[in-house]
């Protein structure tokens, strides 16, 4: 959003983060946990589970959200999933109009690229676009797996069912975040300023 916003209007931007920024770690896949309960995760907790969590302290399971410039996307697992197209149609259908997933498809897709299928819509411009990393289904004896299991589901109960290989916002085996491709990009925008390490007590 500081992107799009500073590099097309003639606002001033002023981005409020209350951390930092995170450290070398954040670009590293495996090392996600290393930063859980650091002063970049805001460290909160579940209420205590009834049917779960009997090994965790007080039943409660921890929920890492990233504190620093990224956010959560600095420190999660890396798994990028668009949702199930029933979903956006079901908003449309409760009153979220042009909310259907037909409409939001090329929103979606035109901001990220597949490092693997060298596939993204609008290549020929140089706007930011997410770098995606997927593994195809004939790739591996998972996904050949997969396949197996989605036909047979599909013959059964469940004629609608779709299993997919995940995929990451990886670009060269690293992390690749909203903060590493939009960003850092929007550093160089003179109308934008950054204020780290601070809270919003009241706005007047």
């Amino acid at each position: 959003l500081c992107y799009e916003l500073s590099k097309h209007t003639n606002y001033t931007v002023l981005l409020i983060e209350a951390g930092g920024i995170f450290n070398g770690l954040s670009i590293i896949p495996i090392a996600s946990t290393l930063m859980q309960g650091t002063d970049m995760d805001w460290s909160f907790k579940s209420t205590p589970q009834k049917y779960s969590s009997r090994g965790l302290e007080d039943e409660k399971q921890s929920l890492p959200r990233g504190k620093g410039l990224g956010g959560s996307h600095q420190l999660n697992y890396l798994l990028h999933f668009n949702g199930l197209k029933k979903d956006f149609d079901e908003w449309t259908r409760l009153g979220a109009h042009k909310w259907n997933y037909d409409n939001l498809k090329h929103f979606l897709e035109r901001h990220e690229t597949d490092e693997n299928e060298n596939e993204c819509q609008s290549c020929n411009d140089d706007k930011p676009k997410l770098s995606i990393t997927s593994v195809k289904r004939e790739d591996s004896k998972l996904g050949k797996a997969l396949i197996m299991a989605e036909k047979e589901m599909q013959k059964g109960f469940h004629p609608n069912t779709t299993l997919n290989l995940a995929k990451f916002t990886t670009k060269k085996g690293i992390r690749h975040s909203v903060f590493h491709e939009y960003l850092r990009r929007a550093y160089k925008h003179k109308n934008l300023s950054i204020l780290i390490h601070a809270k919003v007590e009241k706005i007047e």
